[in-house]
């Protein structure tokens, strides 16, 4: 008479092992890919409500807060949005930063990197109207631009209030 263990043959547990491998290399790229997704979500939403905000610091102060140097700044949204007037900005919080996502003054993506801010304006007169004549009308430019680069160096994928 021929004893029967209980248990899994070494073949049994070998084969399982393999499923399971198999399954995490199918579902591990996926959870990435919709973890990604997430983050990109995130970084609109931050934007799109920034943007909001620095409309409502435009009616507030009249103009959209200064931005220095010719590729964005990161620091002039802490200062300018978060209320504190020791730090240079109005007294007036318009945006609630939470402490987790400030590195200093910088605000923070949500792949670690940061958000980036330029305000833009611009002066002139257009050149001629329908008639040949010169136009008197003065036209302002005044808007901003808000951005992230989204883990990403490949511009087309950086994430800005211009998104679609």
């Amino acid at each position: 008479m021929r004893k029967h263990r209980k248990g899994f043959t070494l073949i049994e547990l070998l084969v399982v092992i393999a499923i399971i491998g198999i399954l995490a290399g199918i579902l591990l790229p996926a959870i990435m890919s919709a973890k990604n997704k997430a983050k990109r979500a995130e970084a609109a939403t931050v934007i799109k409500s920034l943007g909001q905000q620095l409309e409502a610091y435009k009616l507030q102060e009249g103009n959209y807060p200064p931005s220095s140097g010719t590729t964005g700044d990161n620091t002039a949204l802490v200062i300018y949005l978060d209320g504190i007037k020791g730090n240079g900005g109005p007294s007036t919080a318009y945006f609630e930063f939470k402490k987790t996502d400030l590195d200093g003054n910088k605000f923070v993506d949500p792949w670690g990197g940061y958000y980036y801010y330029k305000e833009f304006a611009s002066q002139g007169k257009t050149s001629r109207n329908e008639t040949g004549n010169p136009e008197t009308e003065v036209w302002n430019i005044h808007s901003f631009q808000i951005w992230t680069q989204a883990g990403e160096t490949d511009t087309d994928q950086w994430i800005t209030n211009y998104d679609k």
